[in-house]
């Protein structure tokens, strides 16, 4: 294969790649969405997702999130609620909890993966956002935090 033939297909290539591999790394994830929140952070996680099944069961109210587990007057201000809103409205289709909480940051890190490859391809081109997009999208850190109960990944998609 000649050097330009080669510069050719990979333009080709370069068009299709991001997609396959958020795709791939999509799939790769889809198996553990159901687990019990029991890992690593799992007070965070739970915390989290019970926010969201309060939002669920009760309606959702941005202002005054209800976290009744240390006494009144029961809220816990750790992050604005948006996506345990979210995570609810997901609930009230019919998605069970977990799948709806892990699933919805799974989606956002997803959009996050290719806003960040739009984002730098202009700037390092297309071999330097697709290792990026690699990077980003299979290092360990990336594997576990993608798949969890937490608002992470939509403050990364807000950031982008």
């Amino acid at each position: 294969m000649t050097e330009r033939a080669a510069f050719l297909w990979f333009e080709r290539a370069a068009r299709w790649l991001p997609g396959a591999l958020i795709t791939i790394a999509v799939a790769a994830r889809l198996p553990t969405l159901s687990l019990p929140l029991l890992e690593r952070h799992a007070f965070r996680q739970t915390q989290t997702a019970f926010t969201a099944r309060i939002f669920h069961t009760d309606g959702i109210d941005l202002l005054h999130p209800q976290l009744p587990v240390l006494g009144p007057p029961w809220q816990i201000p750790f992050e604005f609620p948006l996506f345990q809103a979210l995570a609810a409205l997901l609930m009230d289709l019919g998605i069970d909890e977990t799948v709806a909480l892990r699933g919805l940051n799974l989606a956002c890190f997803a959009l996050s993966a290719a806003l960040l490859y739009r984002l730098l391809m202009p700037r390092i081109g297309r071999f330097g956002g697709l290792v990026a997009l690699v990077v980003f999208l299979f290092t360990p850190l990336g594997m576990v935090w993608s798949r969890a109960s937490l608002i992470e990944f939509m403050a990364v998609v807000a950031s982008l």
